[in-house]
């Protein structure tokens, strides 16, 4: 079991990953040519879905219409969706575990309480998108655009009232842009943040216990309320 694990750069000439599950760890398909994968689970194409990915979302989109009525929710855990055009695509609630979104297009796509944790997201793009109560725990977003994002909590309402915090916990966010980000109450707890572009961006009250800000741009930041216990390489404010 591999999930999460970085492989980039490592050399597989005649590696043995016979039975090994790479689902979720890091690496590049081309990394593995010479390596022996017999019986390795992969994330599956995207061609083996059921249905068209279009028809999946377009599915999804009268499930949340319907509010589950019609339609059907869209899993699409452990697929190989990267470089897709996802832009303004409305994917509320949908589950994207360890799913590959590298390079993938989520500009102001709605988001909101979506799993996507251990997704691979390197260069993601989601700027302007609604991130509210995403689960992005121990997701890879490294080189993601995420300016103007949504990543407040959001509030849960009917018989059971709650609040639905967007969660970053155990991220990697590093060199990502988070420019004029709302990431207020968010929690952040050991995200790696090293490199990353926050300038203007809300942590109003995040939780940033044991992040990692090496050399983040931290321009116009507000951390009023924010807990920063533990936090390393945090910059003073330019």
């Amino acid at each position: 079991m591999l999930n999460g694990a970085e492989m980039r750069g490592a050399k597989m000439d005649r590696t043995n990953l016979h039975n090994a599950n790479l689902v979720g760890a890091l690496y590049d398909p081309e990394m593995l040519t010479t390596a022996i994968c017999t019986g390795v689970r992969m994330a599956k194409a995207v061609g083996s879905l059921r249905k068209p990915l279009a028809d999946v979302i377009a599915a999804h989109e009268v499930w949340m219409n319907s509010n589950g009525h019609e339609g059907a929710r869209a899993n699409l855990s452990e697929f190989d969706l990267r470089g897709q055009m996802l832009a303004r695509r409305r994917l509320a609630a949908a589950v994207m575990r360890s799913a590959v979104l590298e390079d993938c297009d989520l500009s102001h796509a709605v988001l909101t309480t979506a799993d996507m944790s251990l997704c691979d997201m390197r260069g993601a793009k989601l700027a302007d998108a609604d991130l509210r109560g995403v689960n992005f725990r121990w997701a890879t977003l490294n080189g993601a655009v995420l300016d103007g994002a949504k990543l407040s909590p959001v509030n849960i309402t009917g018989a059971a009232s709650f609040v639905w915090h967007t969660d970053l916990s155990h991220a990697r966010l590093t060199t990502a842009s988070l420019r004029g980000a709302d990431l207020s109450n968010a929690h952040l707890m050991e995200a790696d943040l090293s490199e990353a572009d926050l300038t203007g961006a809300d942590l109003t009250g995040a939780v940033l216990k044991g992040a990692k800000l090496v050399d983040a741009k931290m321009d116009k930041v507000k951390l009023d309320g924010a807990d920063l216990t533990d936090a390393v390489g945090l910059p003073k404010a330019q």
